[in-house]
């Protein structure tokens, strides 16, 4: 019970101040559309004629021209929007006001509560790695091994000897009968000069 209670005062509080702030705000902006629309009644248009001039012409049946009625209610349309669009703006800033407020003190309030659960951190002393100089490179004492020589070879004549010999040219074959020249590599049966049977 005693939790719902002071749920219910809260909200109240919370509805008090909602109201504190926004009806201001509220009443501010329809004075100004009352003004507004007042000033509207009574400016005269470019033709020198306002609205509550044209209603009295109106009423005492004086010439009045559409032109001047057209002129007279466009001022008055233009007057009065002017008057509801600053009663609106003066609206939005009181309520931007009240909303800019309240997340303002969300914010104060969520890094109050991060500050108490988070215990403070003490900064450790930053350890220093000692720096290792890197020394030069040892000459190593490798001894570094001679290329084997291998001893002349003497090439014998009977190597030599074994190799084998070009091969010859082949000559020329002739005809036996008629001692015609025969074509070389093709095997011959007759002879293409006498036309004789070679052996």
């Amino acid at each position: 019970m005693p939790k719902k209670k002071s749920r219910a005062k809260k909200r109240k509080k919370v509805v008090e101040k909602r109201v504190i702030t926004l009806v201001p705000g509220l009443i501010l902006s329809i004075v100004v559309f009352v003004v507004g629309i007042i000033v509207a009644m009574f400016i005269p248009s470019m033709r020198g004629n306002s609205i509550s001039s044209l209603m009295l012409a109106n009423e005492t049946a004086s010439t009045t021209t559409m032109s001047d009625i057209v002129c007279g209610l466009t001022m008055f349309i233009l007057i009065t929007e002017g008057a509801l669009l600053a009663s609106v703006v003066l609206l939005i800033t009181f309520s931007s006001d009240y909303i800019v407020k309240k997340t303002y003190r969300r914010i104060t309030k969520f890094l109050e509560a991060s500050r108490v659960a988070l215990p403070p951190t003490e900064l450790a002393p930053a350890r220093v790695a000692p720096t290792e100089t890197a020394a030069p490179p040892a000459l190593s004492t490798r001894q570094v091994p001679q290329v084997r020589q291998l001893p002349a070879t003497t090439v014998s004549t009977s190597a030599i000897a074994k190799l084998p010999e070009k091969a010859t040219i082949a000559t020329k074959k002739r005809c036996p009968y008629c001692g015609g020249d025969l074509p070389l590599g093709d095997i011959h049966i007759f002879c293409p000069h006498c036309g004789r049977k070679l052996k």
